[in-house]
This record gives structure tokens, C-alpha cells and sequence, in this order.
């Protein structure tokens, strides 16, 4: 815009609410606080979340909801604002119906709406009114967003520049689409979360599509586009905030300024929202809020400076009488947090997340406390610690009554308000919602029966140590036959979960269920055992190297302004074992990466390329794996034998696996799971690429053949290029390669190769 335009200065707001679905008294108390505060503050917009009167999460609960319900609401919100202040402009999202059943023969027309499904909408309201209504234009539907499923897309080819007129009871007629309002003298657009990655190099092209291929970019070649408000609700991942860092600055340069307002918490069951609050103008970041707050709003200002669209500038779609203050007290600034520029950001965020998922089950599920089933491992440590965080980092930040007001459902809050300090008050806390429960046989150790000790000393809470050897010969004696190997280890496994959830259901508390994503996608879980050995999971989205570290760095450092887990100590130092199978000469022999075939790392990266990593548009095949491990320093003393038979193992688990993924507990998501409910979904019945794994063999062989100076056409009768054509559709010669590689149960190349030499 030209520096020699008159301009305007207006104070921006963001509140990200923390909502539940489908709670109407939480939800609107909540956008009505971020009003009041916003009204304080003497802003003239407030921008909050998408979705932010429904929660983001409701999942199949949107279709409980119509017009008037929505219509309702959003009255009782807009008349609270007229009445605190009338000068404030609202930016608010909802569901909203529409379609237009007149437009015959048109039924892939988004008017049309087939299905009668809801849009996704962010609507403006000024005056005690709605003035538009803006509706999500690219849905979000891959890993953890399944938004097709629950709404329709609208489409920009629709009515005039993108929008059309529509009734509103009470309303009168309002602009629905992507529609640009004049709110005084400034033109207002929203681009709803989706949206503004379109075009980006994080959208399969560059950022030189952006200017052509965004809808921001291309509303403002026809508008001069003030203010841009991008309303989101992002699903958490590592390092993300980078990428919403870039996306804003990217955008500014389309608009006056651009305000990206994130939900905050946990508003369904999958994933908590990091609350992130960003504004940018003319490629930098001006504003940025705190994330990962555990209030119920979480709010920031900032005042900036916008000049006026040109006049050139296309008729937009709606007109609100609006004056701007011009005049405004020092901006609302919170953000970035102390960790946020730490050297250690990475783990604390995704800590904070995982915490704030944690605190929000528990609160909005009326839950009393954890019963854990403490090994002494590094899982069950891990996911215990992660309460006594909890509690220290709500206290820190909410004080002992905020904390206790959001726990109102606690029995024991009398107890801790009576407390004197807030220390007296965390020990109360944790001695009333956690129980740790260690259950020892025969073949357990006292390396972690003592580091089970230390942490619970360390950490709070109740501390039972309970012998189960009775009840496991008991159990053995019932089935008055041999129980040994895989069969006399899980029933320690179930055993103990029936145990934990004695102490759960006695307590009124619930279980926390332990297996890691390494657990997860090697299917080395026990089901109706450890797998089941809670209600939630607390670390199914973490594979064990980043466990591992995450715990290295809380036992050192904390998190920010919490003290070190001084508890992890004796835990970090233990070898990772289930301690299911005989001590021998008093010393556990089994441990967990022997008894899975792999290192943790080299779980990870195979896990990786089989299921996350691509060549081109499409996942990686069998061989594309195998050739992408050979080349990562985890597997570089591996010969052509060894790498092969791990990667089999590793498919062969993820088959099995499945069963467990789609049985597993409801669990927090960070990107990665691979529960049945969120980030990877999984058919329950498949080949598990059986051809593909045959192709690899064949492609393995013939390296060995090479080798060793002989030939693929000498040991099996084609070339490599013949056999793999055959593997995809010969399920007999398929089944006989595999066949001939199982020795003792396990699978290896080495045999067949040999037995293929032997035949020359």
C-alpha cells in the first residue's frame, strides 16, 4: 500500500478460548469473558478461534446442532457485547446450514449441498448483529482432520467475487461465502486455517504460487484487503509454531495486517490446541501470545497502524458503521513465553501440550485422580511424572485457587485450600490424586522396584508395592497345563492390569495405560494387559528414543520455572525390560530391543519410511524402505542379510499390530499416532503388503546373488524384474519365500538363500 495513504490505527484483539463440545454455558461464558476483556481493553475487533462456539473436536455431535440453536447462541453473545460495547467488532466461528435444493441438475454444487451438510463459518458481528458470514473454502482432512466428514466446502466460484446474499432470521439479508466487509473505513476478510497454507511450499508447490493459488492473495487482487483474520484450529506437531510463523509473515504481504487466532486445549478427545496468537504486517511478526496457557481465555492486543484501501478497490460486500478509537492504552503482550526462546523448546512444548491434554480429560471428565501401575521402566515413570507436572505448572500459573477452581470436581479441594503455602497445597494434591501401584514377581528386580521407590518419593503421591507371584501361580495352576514363553509372560502382563484397575475403581480415579508409539507400531503391547492397563494412554504418540530424551532433559532441567525430576535417575540408568521371563543368576536377561529385533533408533527409522515417509505422491514401497535404511547411519554395520530381516520384522508387526491399534485407550496426539482414531488410520483386515515385502526379498536376493558372482535367473529362474512382476500377483510363490526363510519362529533371508545355493 502507499506509504502517502491516510491511515488508521485501530486495536486489535485475539482471545483462544479454551471449549468443549457441545458445551453451550462453558462456551459462551468463555466467549463472553474474552468480550468483557476486549471491551477493558478499549479494542475495536476481536478475533477468536475457528469453530469457537462449538469446540473444534465435537466430532459426529455437529449434526446434533442447527440454525436455531446456533442462531440462539449467537444473540446471546451478541447482544452481551452491544451491551458492553457497541463499538466492538466480533469475529466468531459456528456451524451454519445452507443450501439451495433449486439449483437442479447442479448436485456438485457446494449451494446445492447434497448431503445438507453444515459449513464451516466465521462470522462478523457488530452492532448486536451478524453482518456476514465467511465459510471454509479448503477443509482440512488428512491425519488427525476429518473435516469432509462433517461439513461442506464452499467454493469461491459462487455469487458475486465469491458470495451470495442469504437470510438470517433476525439478520436480515447477510453475505455468505468469502465475502469483504467495510467495517468503517477498513476492509475485513477472513481466511479460515485451511486456507492460508494453500499456495505455500507446505502445500506441494512454492511460495511463488502464493500470490496466484492463496485466497487471500487472490480476494486481494480485486480488494484492498485492511485486515486479514485467519481464525484456526491447529492440530499440535513438532516445530509447527515455525511453520504458522512463516505462513503469517507470508500472508501480511497481501493484506494490512494479518491476525492468526489458534484454540486453546483440549475442546474434543484427540489432540489439545496450542493456543497460539500471532499478528503480522509487512512480513514480521508484531504480536505474539503466550501458548499453552491452562486458563479458560487466553488473551492479547496489539495496536497497529493500517492504511486505507485504495479506490480502486472493489465494492465490498457488506458496509458496518464503525469509528475507530484511534486513541488506545498500552496493548495487552504476554507472549512469547521465557521457554518459547529457550534451548529447549521443542521438548517443552511438546510437554506443555501433552499436560494441558491431560488437565483438560481430567477437568471436563470429572476425574479424581491417576492410578498408575509403576514399573520402575521408563514408560509408566514417564506418564506418572507428567501428573506431579501437571499440578506445579497449574499452580504456578492459575495459583492454588485457580488451579482448584478449574479441579472443582475434587473431593479433597477443602484440604488443599486450607493449605498455608502453595508447596503444602501441591503435596496435598498429589497425595490425594496419585496412586502408583508396583507389582512385582519372582522376575522383577530390585534395580526397579528401587527406582520405582525414588520416583514416587520424588514425585508424591501414594506408593503400594503389591507381590503378585501368589496369583500368578494360582493363575498357572488354573489352567492346570504348562504356561511358558509368550503365554506365561502376558498373563503377568493381565494381571496386573486387573490389579490396577481394582486400585482405580476403589480410588474413583482412572488408569493411565503406558505402551509407546515404539510399543504401538511393533505391536509389543500385551492386550487386556499393559495395553489395557488404563482408560487413556499418556505417551502412545512418543517413540522411545524421544521419550528417553524428553526424560533426560526434565531429569536435568525441568521444564521452565519447574523443577528437575530428580525421581528419573535410577530409571535412566536401568536397561529397558518388561522383567516378564526368569532372573538368571539373579539378574534380568531379557530386554526390549533384543526382544524386538531392532534398536529403539532403528524402530524409528523404519517406522518412518513404512509409514509417514514418500517418493513422489504415494508412501514407500517395501524396497524404497529398505534402500532409504541403507543409507541412515542406524543401520550401517547391517550387511544386505541382517537390514532385509529387520525390515520383515518390522512389517510383520505392523500386520499384527493392528489389532491392538484399533483396541488401544483414547490418547493425547502429537502428529504421529497410530491409534484408531487419529493421526494414521488403519485398515483392521489387509495383506499388510504382502507382495511388496516379496519384492523386496526378491530385490535382496538378487544384491546377494550379484555378491557373490552369481545371478537372480540362476537361483530362482527369471530375472528381477520378471520375479517382482510375478510377486504381485502369484500369492502361492509369495508364500513360499516366506516359507522358506522362518527358522525358530523368526525370519531370515540367509536361509533361503542358502537353501536356493544348495539346489544350484
Amino acid at each position: 500500500m502507499s506509504k502517502n495513504k491516510k491511515n488508521v490505527r485501530l486495536k486489535i484483539a485475539q482471545a483462544s478460548c479454551n471449549q468443549t463440545g457441545g458445551d453451550w454455558p462453558r462456551n459462551v461464558g468463555n466467549i463472553c469473558r474474552a468480550i468483557d476483556m476486549a471491551a477493558d481493553d478499549g479494542a475495536d475487533i476481536l478475533s477468536l478461534e475457528e469453530l469457537t462456539l462449538t469446540g473444534y473436536e465435537r466430532g459426529d455431535d455437529f449434526f446434533y446442532s442447527d440454525n436455531d440453536k446456533t442462531l440462539e447462541l449467537l444473540r446471546v453473545i451478541a447482544a452481551h457485547a452491544a451491551s458492553i460495547d457497541p463499538n466492538l467488532v466480533i469475529s466468531i466461528g459456528h456451524p451454519w446450514y445452507f443450501a439451495d435444493k433449486n439449483l437442479k441438475g447442479q448436485r456438485n454444487n457446494p449451494l446445492f449441498n447434497r448431503l445438507d451438510l453444515p459449513f464451516n463459518v466465521q462470522s462478523l458481528i457488530a452492532g448486536g448483529k451478524i453482518v456476514s458470514m465467511s465459510a471454509k473454502r479448503y477443509l482440512y482432512n488428512e491425519e488427525r482432520g476429518y473435516e469432509k466428514r462433517h461439513f461442506a466446502e464452499w467454493s469461491d466460484d459462487a455469487g458475486r467475487a465469491g458470495a451470495i446474499m442469504i437470510s438470517v432470521p433476525g439478520q436480515g439479508r447477510v453475505p455468505f461465502g468469502s465475502p469483504v466487509v467495510r467495517v468503517g473505513d477498513l476492509n475485513i476478510h477472513h481466511i479460515i486455517c485451511e486456507e492460508y497454507w494453500v499456495g505455500s511450499k507446505y502445500d506441494g508447490g512454492s511460495d511463488k504460487d502464493y500470490a496466484r493459488d492463496n485466497p487471500l492473495a487472490q480476494k486481494a487482487r480485486n480488494f484492498d484487503i485492511s485486515v486479514a483474520l485467519c481464525p484456526n484450529a491447529s492440530p499440535p506437531a513438532a516445530n509447527k509454531i515455525q511453520q504458522h510463523h512463516e505462513l503469517c509473515r507470508l500472508a501480511s504481504k497481501h493484506c494490512g495486517v494479518f491476525v492468526h487466532t489458534d484454540g486453546l486445549g483440549s475442546s474434543g478427545s484427540t489432540f489439545a490446541q496450542n493456543g497460539t496468537r500471532l499478528m503480522a504486517q509487512n512480513g514480521k511478526i508484531i504480536s505474539e501470545g503466550q501458548r499453552l496457557s491452562m486458563k479458560d481465555v487466553a488473551y492479547t492486543s496489539q495496536i497497529v497502524s493500517v492504511a486505507l484501501p485504495s479506490s480502486k478497490s472493489a465494492k465490498p460486500h457488506a458496509v458496518v458503521a464503525h469509528t475507530f478509537k484511534d486513541a488506545h492504552e498500552k496493548p495487552v503482550q504476554d507472549g512469547p513465553a521465557p521457554w518459547e526462546k529457550g534451548p529447549r523448546r521443542e521438548m517443552e512444548e511438546e510437554l506443555r501440550n501433552e499436560i494441558l491434554w491431560l488437565f483438560d480429560y481430567m477437568r471436563k471428565n470429572k476425574i479424581q485422580g491417576i492410578a498408575q501401575a509403576l514399573s520402575g521402566g521408563a514408560d509408566s515413570a514417564y506418564n506418572a511424572a507428567k501428573v506431579r507436572l501437571m499440578v506445579e505448572l497449574g499452580v504456578a500459573e492459575l495459583g492454588v485457587a485457580g488451579f482448584m477452581k478449574a479441579m472443582g470436581h475434587l473431593s479433597y479441594k477443602d484440604k488443599v485450600l486450607a493449605a498455608r503455602r502453595g508447596e503444602d497445597a501441591v503435596k496435598i494434591i498429589m497425595d490425594n490424586m496419585l496412586t502408583c501401584v508396583y507389582m512385582g514377581t519372582k522376575n522383577s528386580s530390585d534395580k526397579t522396584l528401587r527406582a520405582a521407590k525414588a520416583l514416587a518419593k520424588d514425585i508424591g503421591g501414594k506408593f503400594y508395592y503389591r507381590d503378585m507371584q501368589k496369583l500368578l501361580n494360582e493363575s498357572m495352576r488354573a489352567y492346570k497345563g504348562d504356561v511358558e514363553g509368550l503365554t506365561y509372560e502376558n498373563v503377568q502382563a493381565r494381571l496386573r492390569q486387573v490389579m490396577i484397575m481394582l486400585f482405580a475403581n476403589a480410588e474413583s480415579k482412572i488408569a493411565i495405560a503406558n505402551p509407546n508409539l515404539d510399543e504401538g507400531r511393533n505391536s509389543y503391547a500385551t492386550w487386556g494387559g499393559d495395553l489395557h492397563g488404563g482408560m487413556i494412554s499418556g505417551n502412545a504418540h512418543k517413540d522411545k528414543v524421544r521419550e528417553l530424551e524428553h526424560m533426560r532433559l526434565l531429569h536435568k532441567h525441568g521444564l521452565h520455572g519447574i523443577a528437575p525430576v530428580k525421581g528419573f535417575a535410577l530409571i535412566l540408568k536401568n536397561k529397558p525390560s518388561a522383567e516378564l521371563q526368569p532372573l538368571k543368576n539373579g539378574k534380568v536377561a531379557q530386554f526390549d530391543e533384543d526382544q524386538l529385533g531392532r534398536s529403539f533408533e532403528q524402530m524409528r527409522v523404519i517406522s518412518r519410511y513404512m509409514l509417514y515417509d514418500r517418493t513422489g505422491v504415494r508412501k514407500n514401497n517395501a524396497v524404497e524402505v529398505f534402500e532409504k535404511c541403507r543409507k541412515h547411519p542406524a543401520f550401517k554395520k547391517d550387511d544386505i542379510e541382517t537390514l532385509h530381516d529387520r525390515i520383515r520384522l518390522s512389517y510383520e508387526k505392523w500386520g499384527h499390530a493392528q489389532f491392538k491399534i484399533h483396541g488401544s485407550p483414547v490418547a493425547a496426539t502429537y502428529g504421529e499416532n497410530v491409534d484408531h482414531q487419529s493421526s494414521l488410520r488403519t485398515p483392521n483386515t489387509s495383506a499388510n503388503h504382502a507382495p511388496e515385502q516379496a519384492q523386496m526379498t526378491l530385490y535382496c536376493l538378487d544384491k546377494m546373488a550379484r555378491r557373490d558372482r552369481t545371478s537372480l535367473k540362476k537361483l530362482l529362474g527369471g530375472t528381477l524384474a520378471e520375479l517382482s512382476s510375478r510377486a504381485l500377483v502369484d500369492a502361492g510363490f509369495n508364500a513360499g519365500l516366506a516359507e522358506r526363510m522362518r527358522v525358530g519362529g523368526k525370519t531370515k533371508i540367509s536361509a533361503l538363500y542358502k537353501k536356493l545355493i544348495a539346489a544350484l
